[in-house]
């Protein structure tokens, strides 16, 4: 280490006394206000959390229901798939899922349409032909063509998406 010559610096701080540094600030917060302010902070975060937990827990129907719908194989007019089949079941069971049994059994046909329109603004079952669902659950030997099945699983799509469901 190099000394410097006895003279460097200024003359008047040679006999001044270095103060010691001060304790470091605690961030812990001083005052109950800012402490009751941290614990609500920490219970609204985690009643935000537990909501969110039951949402995502609650539409477990809707993530199962919508993955099965990316599943379904091109329709082809001339060789219908049974799979297709299933969908007006889909959505019964979804319906089932969403809202009280009571509410959802006794409904069919036009009553069941309008009732699915009712629990979601985004779709129209009313405007699609209605024999399409009753002729996919019911008829043996259904003919509907690909726009039309097309629209029909959109529209069952939508529906699932976007209804309100009781624990919505």
């Amino acid at each position: 280490m190099i000394r410097f010559p006895e003279p460097w610096g200024n003359y008047l701080l040679k006999n001044l006394a270095e103060t010691t540094a001060p304790n470091a600030i605690n961030w812990w917060p001083q005052t109950i206000a800012w402490q009751v302010l941290f614990v609500a902070m920490l219970v609204y975060i985690g009643f935000n959390v537990y909501r969110a937990i039951k949402k995502y827990q609650n539409n477990a129907y809707r993530r199962e229901a919508l993955a099965w719908l990316k599943k379904l194989p091109p329709y082809r007019i001339n060789e219908p798939d049974t799979i297709y089949r299933q969908l007006p079941s889909l959505l019964r069971k979804v319906a089932l899922s969403g809202y009280k049994r009571d509410e959802v059994c006794l409904l069919s046909n036009k009553s069941w349409l309008q009732w699915l329109d009712q629990q979601c603004e985004k779709t129209s079952f009313t405007k699609i032909p209605s024999f399409t669902l009753n002729q996919l659950a019911y008829v043996p030997a259904y003919d509907i063509d690909a726009k039309t099945m097309d629209n029909l699983v959109t529209e069952i799509t939508l529906w699932i998406k976007y209804h309100r469901g009781l624990h919505d």
